[in-house]
C-alpha cells in the first residue's frame, strides 16, 4: 500500500473533522499545509476525530464490500454488474479488491497511530487513554479478522513506521489470530461496559466480547466461545430477541455495534432495491438460497422481497435482500449498518455446545437453535446426533446471517464446506478461490509479498 498517501489522507481527514467539531485546535496558527501528528493528537477532540475517521472508513467498507461483494462471491446472490465476483474469479487487478485491501490497512494504520500517540501524550488523562486504546485495539482486531480470513497470510503491522511497514513480510494465519486475540483480550479490560455517546456507534466491552467469541469459534476453542457468548446472552442487555420487523432498525435491542449512516439509510441499498415491482433488482438471490427457507419463516417474509418479471419467453421471480429497507433520508425511523448482534451469539453458543456434546437437555445446542427458530415463527426441532445438530445450526446461520459481513463465505470456509458447495453451484469455481488475490499494486509496493496460489 502507498503508506505515505495513507498518512497524508489520514491527517487531512482528521484535521477536517476537528475543524468542524471544535472552534480551534491550538491557540497558535500552524504553518500552511503543515500537518503533524502532535497537533492532530494535541487534545481529546483530535483523538476523537481520529477514531471517528476510522468508523467512517469501516462504514464505507462494510457495505458494499463485506455485505454485497462477499455475498455475490459466495452462493447467496448474483449481481447485474459484477460478473467476475458472480463467478468467484476475480483477478489481482480487480479494483474493488484493491479498495478493500487499502481500506483495511488504512484502518490498521490509523489504529496504530492512535495507540502510539495516546501512549506518548502528556495532555490526555489516564482514563481517557485507556478507553481510547481499548477502542483502537478492538478496531484493529476486527480489521485483521477480515484480512486473515479473506487473504490468508498478510503483513502484521503494529507500528506507523514507514521503513518497517513498506517491506513487512506476510505472517501465517496463526500469528495474525494470536494478535487478534491479544488485542481483544486487552480491549475487554480497557473498554467500558456502557456505550460512549449516543447510540451504539462506539465499541464497548460487549463488542470486544462478541468478536472474541466469534474468533474462538473460528479457532475451535469451544469452551471459550461458549463462555463468552453465554456472558453476553445472560447479561440480558441485548435480549430478548427483537421481532424480525425491528432487528435492523436503529433502536434494535439486539444490536451490539452499529455503524452510523448519518442520514438514516444505507446508501448502497439504493442500487439493490428496485424502483418498481417489475424491475430486476441490482442484486438478487440465487434460487438455491431463496428457495432454502422453510414455509412461514418470518426471516424470509420480513428480510427479503421479490419482484416477478415477465418477458415474452418467461416469468422469473427475483428475490432480493430487504434487511435494510430505507432508500432515502429517514430520520424518524433510521437504519444503521449492524456489525454485531446477539443472534449471532446464540449461533456461536449452539455450535460450541454441540461440539462439546451438549446436544440436548438443559443448556444445550438444541435450546439455542429453537430460540432462533421460535423468533422466526418455526416449529422446534429435536436433533439427536452431532451431524444433524451441526446441519441444523448451519442452516439457521444461513437464514439468520445472510447479507451480513460476508458471514456466508467465511462460514463455508471455516466449516470445510466451501469446495463442495461452490463446485456444485458455480462451474467457474476453483479451489484457490478460497482466498482473494493480493492486489497487484501491493506486490509492486512491497517486494516481500507473495501472491496467493491461483493468481
Amino acid at each position: 500500500m502507498n503508506l505515505k498517501l495513507i498518512i497524508h489522507q489520514t491527517l487531512i481527514g482528521i484535521t477536517i473533522l476537528i475543524f468542524f467539531s471544535c472552534s480551534k485546535l491550538t491557540d497558535v496558527e500552524s504553518p500552511k499545509n503543515q500537518l503533524t501528528t502532535d497537533k492532530v493528537f494535541a487534545d481529546t477532540n483530535g483523538v476523537k476525530a481520529a477514531l471517528f475517521n476510522i468508523y467512517v472508513k469501516l462504514e464505507n467498507l462494510q457495505d458494499p464490500v463485506c455485505n454485497q461483494f462477499l455475498s455475490i462471491y459466495a452462493d447467496e446472490s448474483v449481481s447485474l454488474n459484477n460478473q467476475n465476483w458472480n463467478q468467484s474469479r476475480i483477478s489481482a487487478y480487480d479494483g474493488f479488491n484493491q479498495n478493500n485491501w487499502t481500506y483495511l490497512y488504512s484502518v490498521i494504520y490509523q489504529c496504530n497511530m492512535i495507540l502510539e500517540q495516546t501512549t506518548i501524550s502528556s495532555q490526555l488523562t489516564g482514563e481517557f487513554k485507556t478507553k481510547i486504546q481499548g477502542e483502537a485495539r478492538f478496531l484493529r482486531a476486527y480489521t485483521y479478522f477480515f484480512l486473515v480470513n479473506l487473504y490468508g497470510k498478510v503483513p502484521l503491522l503494529l507500528t506507523t513506521s514507514l521503513d518497517e511497514n513498506r517491506k513487512a513480510p506476510q505472517q501465517d494465519s496463526g500469528v495474525i489470530y494470536t494478535q487478534v486475540i491479544n488485542d481483544l483480550v486487552q480491549a475487554r479490560e480497557q473498554l467500558p461496559a456502557s456505550y460512549q455517546g449516543t447510540g451504539k456507534f462506539r465499541a464497548n466491552k460487549a463488542c470486544a466480547t462478541a468478536l472474541l467469541a466469534r474468533v474462538y469459534l473460528y479457532q475451535s476453542n469451544w469452551t471459550m466461545a461458549e463462555s463468552l457468548a453465554n456472558e453476553l446472552i445472560n447479561s440480558n442487555i441485548y435480549t430478548p430477541l427483537e421481532s424480525p420487523v425491528n432487528v435492523f432498525k436503529a433502536n434494535s435491542k439486539e444490536s451490539i455495534l452499529q455503524l452510523s449512516t448519518q442520514k438514516g439509510y444505507v446508501t448502497a441499498i439504493e442500487g439493490i432495491i428496485p424502483s418498481n415491482s417489475t424491475e430486476i433488482p441490482g442484486l438478487f438471490f440465487t434460487d438455491n438460497f431463496y428457495n432454502s427457507f422453510e414455509t412461514g419463516d418470518l426471516r424470509k417474509i420480513n428480510w427479503t422481497k421479490a419482484n416477478t418479471v415477465t418477458n415474452s419467453n418467461s416469468t422469473i421471480v427475483y428475490g432480493y435482500p430487504y434487511k435494510y429497507q430505507n432508500t432515502t433520508v429517514n430520520i424518524s425511523n433510521p437504519e444503521n449498518l449492524i456489525v454485531l448482534r446477539i443472534a449471532e451469539q446464540y449461533l456461536i453458543r449452539a455450535e460450541a455446545r454441540a461440539r462439546q456434546n451438549k446436544i440436548s437437555g438443559q443448556n444445550s445446542a438444541k435450546d439455542d437453535i429453537n430460540i432462533l427458530r421460535k423468533r422466526a415463527g418455526l416449529s422446534e426441532i429435536n436433533p439427536i446426533r452431532l451431524d444433524e445438530t451441526l446441519r441444523a445450526i448451519y442452516m439457521e446461520r444461513r437464514h439468520e446471517m445472510f447479507f451480513e459481513n460476508g458471514d456466508r463465505f467465511l462460514d463455508l470456509k471455516r466449516t470445510g464446506n466451501l469446495q463442495h458447495i461452490m463446485t456444485s453451484l458455480k462451474p467457474t469455481w476453483i479451489s484457490s478461490g478460497a482466498l482473494l488475490p493480493i492486489p497487484i499494486k501491493e506486490i509492486t509496493y512491497n517486494a516481500n509479498l507473495i501472491q496467493n496460489d491461483g493468481y
